[in-house]
């Protein structure tokens, strides 16, 4: 019996556990979410009077915690002098707003690789790795088993619907690749990377040459050095330009082109056309500070805000369209607390918030905008600093924007650093132990969200669960429920009730007794009072032909004596 007892629970523990490495898992936990919302009283009313999303934007702040928006919120009204008004961000006047649970399937605390393929695919995964399965190791020799092909953008293309992203990182950076890297740890960038050479990966820049990435409508970011080859400046070492085979790549169909963007001259002379395929590298890596770009007077890349625009335009020119799917990322927002460099974050979300409101201006009540971010950092804002003080200063002893981990701990000899060192737009602030590059932070993040069904993005929800509603929304799952679902059904109960209000109304002359039982008050239904109506017609075509036939046989009968007399 006991060892009965140990098979049994030894098998539970490993359904458990193979059981949140599936998308079936997921799949389970994001269905009863939405069902309880679904099926709420609220719920219920706004699924029947609301149209579904025909395009989806998802926003990713990246690095952007609840601390920090605070923290860049102030700073932000103290440098537009309305530090006692305490305006908030565009995206916080969203009317819908909720949290999004971000560990993953390893980490109490994510990476941006995890927490986006989390966003985009469903399902958690172990830290850095892309498209890959939990327990496949780091190495490439499980072949399509390993790689995850149910995402958001594998979906979106195989229903013939148009996805593209914008980030201000290299296109092969972890949350732009969580669209379409499979199977690879997230520093495989290039051929060269790191751990290539005996992986037998495929590097990420290669991977936007095949399914989906070799079919989204627009790729906006950084990167250059990924996809050139060393002679030329680049990082890769098989001499190959992915930039120009991409380029010449057969479009998706017949009538549509690719277009290469190698800078930005080429950005703002480019006019969006119909069924255009853009990819757009204008950094050697990752964008550069809006500070610094400010401060040299300078527009070496686009803004944020000025790709978005144009990823929506891109897509909103597509012929026939069945709508989109497109990711914005502010990724410098995340970089910039890396180094404890509170300024340069403050910009960089305020360039992110300032793309978020272009794009809500630009586009129609179809779209749903959703607003969130894939980690937090570990910041604090303790003590009690006076409104009429800097943010960037200190309360006494303590520092009011205060980092767990990073390069603002320095050598350990701590000094009280002054309010004009505090407006240093590189100033590192203090942190509490030292680390090249700052932890992230596990707690919970922001989500928010306008547009049609935004209020599915309320509560708490893990933060696969944003990828799930997006498969609902955009139909994409056919394995799984879908809006398109639920409206079929609303659609074929409102033709029942049509049908029985009809039949209801048909009501028979009093005069005719043969259809008297029609008139009762009994609670009949449409359906049933149409079947006795048939039944009734039936009835009287049956009793005319035996008449006929009747009369017929009686007018043989007679008329033989009639001659015979």
């Amino acid at each position: 019996m006991r060892l009965a007892l140990f098979f049994v629970a030894l098998a539970t523990s490993i359904a458990a556990e193979v059981g949140q490495e599936s998308i079936e898992y997921w799949n389970r936990v994001g269905r009863k979410w939405l069902d309880a919302k679904l099926e709420s009283d609220v719920g219920t009313i706004l699924a029947a009077q609301q149209t579904p999303p025909k395009n989806v934007i998802l926003f990713i702040g990246d690095g952007m915690g609840i601390a920090t928006i605070t923290a860049a919120r102030i700073a932000r009204n103290q440098n537009s002098g309305q530090a006692d008004v305490n305006q908030p961000f565009f995206f916080e006047t969203f009317p819908f707003s909720g949290l999004s649970k971000t560990a993953s399937f390893d980490t109490h605390t994510t990476d941006s690789a995890a927490s986006a393929v989390a966003m985009m695919c469903g399902r958690k995964v172990e830290q850095n790795t892309l498209g890959r399965l939990p327990g496949h190791g780091n190495k490439c020799e499980h072949g399509e088993k390993a790689k995850i092909r149910d995402g958001i953008a594998d979906l979106a293309i195989d229903k013939g619907i148009d996805v593209g992203f914008a980030t201000t990182a290299a296109i092969t950076d972890a949350t732009p690749a969580a669209l379409y890297a499979k199977d690879v740890h997230r520093r495989m960038e290039f051929d060269s990377a790191p751990g290539m050479n005996t992986s037998n990966c495929e590097d990420i820049a290669t991977q936007i040459l095949s399914h989906p990435a070799d079919k989204f409508k627009v790729l906006l970011g950084g990167g250059h050095a990924q996809f050139l080859p060393d002679s030329v400046g680049g990082n890769r070492t098989d001499n190959r330009s992915i930039e120009e085979e991409w380029a010449h790549l057969r479009p998706m169909q017949l009538a549509q082109s690719r277009v290469l963007l190698t800078g930005t001259e080429d950005f703002v002379h480019h006019t969006p056309e119909e069924d255009q395929q853009l990819l757009g590298i204008f950094a050697p890596l990752h964008f550069p500070y809006r500070v610094d770009e400010n401060l040299r007077n300078s527009s070496s890349v686009p803004r944020l805000s000025e790709m978005a625009v144009k990823a929506v335009q891109v897509m909103e020119k597509q012929t026939d369209s069945r709508g989109y799917f497109l990711m914005i990322e502010g990724a410098n927002i995340d970089k910039a607390q890396h180094k404890n460099r509170f300024h340069l974050a403050t910009e960089e979300l305020s360039e992110f918030d300032r793309a978020i409101e272009q794009v809500s201006n630009l586009v129609g009540d179809d779209t749903l905008i959703l607003v969130t971010a894939d980690h937090a950092h570990a910041l604090t804002i303790p003590g009690y600093l006076n409104k009429s003080r800097s943010i960037f200063e200190r309360d006494g002893n303590v520092s009011s924007i205060f980092f767990a981990t990073g390069p603002g701990y320095g050598d350990g000899n701590r000094t009280l650093y002054t309010a004009e060192e505090s407006m240093d737009p590189h100033f590192a602030q203090p942190a509490s132990f030292f680390f090249n590059d700052a932890r992230h932070g596990g707690e919970d993040v922001g989500i928010w969200a306008k547009g049609p069904f935004a209020w599915l993005f309320t509560g708490t929800l893990e933060n696969t669960q944003i990828a799930y509603n997006i498969k609902y929304l955009m139909c994409l799952d056919d394995k799984e429920k879908s809006v398109c679902d639920l409206r079929k059904r609303m659609t074929e109960k409102q033709q029942n009730e049509d049908a029985e209000r009809i039949m209801g109304a048909t009501t028979v002359s009093p005069q005719s007794q043969s259809f008297h039982i029609l008139n009762t008050s009994l609670p009949i239904r449409g359906t049933m009072i149409a079947l006795l109506v048939i039944t009734c017609v039936l009835a009287l075509l049956v009793a005319a032909l035996l008449v006929l036939l009747l009369r017929s046989t009686f007018r043989g009968t007679v008329k033989p004596s009639e001659s015979s007399s």
